[in-house]
């Protein structure tokens, strides 16, 4: 499912800059991760619609808690996907009217419209898989940057110690000599 998160008074929020509880917030309802939530908190906070793919559904007797919090720091978590279909559902009655009535270069017409809105949402769909998946790839070099990190310190510090331990022992060896 697709949800947009907005906030209907993000000035007031921007300036108090408390968007812990947003970003708890939305993870909890949503189910994505911290970057993504903080991500989508930050847009929001300045204004933007934020546009989350996810298969939680918020309309779950549990998440009322948090749809509850959002909703009282002025932040709004709204199924995107309702809305289409609703908009579909008239457009898709409006063609089966026009072909009762007669009028068939406007079912055609309206029939069209939802032909080119299921393939707008089907590239939709297509693009935010790729996102994700370019997003998974970017983290996963991104891990493997800092674990090579990790390893570079690590090995760093041994040759360090090594070092350190070799002057002690070479200078203790002068001593006693």
């Amino acid at each position: 499912m697709t949800y947009l998160v907005t906030n209907k008074n993000y000035n007031a929020l921007n300036g108090s800059g408390n968007k812990v509880p947003a970003i708890k917030a939305v993870r909890a309802t949503t189910g994505i991760g911290l970057k993504e939530a903080k991500d989508a908190v930050e847009a929001a906070m300045e204004g933007q619609t934020v546009e989350i793919n996810t298969s939680f559904n918020p309309r779950d007797p549990a998440f009322t808690g948090t749809l509850s919090d959002l909703a009282a720091i002025g932040f709004d978590l709204s199924d995107k996907t309702i809305k289409s279909d609703i908009i579909l559902a008239s457009v898709k009655q409006g063609a089966i009217m026009a072909t009762k009535d007669e009028n068939y270069d406007l079912a055609q017409l309206l029939i069209n419209v939802i032909t080119d809105y299921e393939q707008i949402c089907e590239d939709r769909r297509q693009a935010s898989l790729e996102l994700a998946e370019k997003n998974k790839e970017r983290r996963h070099q991104n891990d493997i940057r800092n674990a090579e990190r990790e390893r570079i310190q690590a090995d760093a510090m041994l040759a360090h110690e090594q070092a350190t331990r070799e002057a002690a022992m070479t200078a203790k060896m002068r001593r006693d000599s």
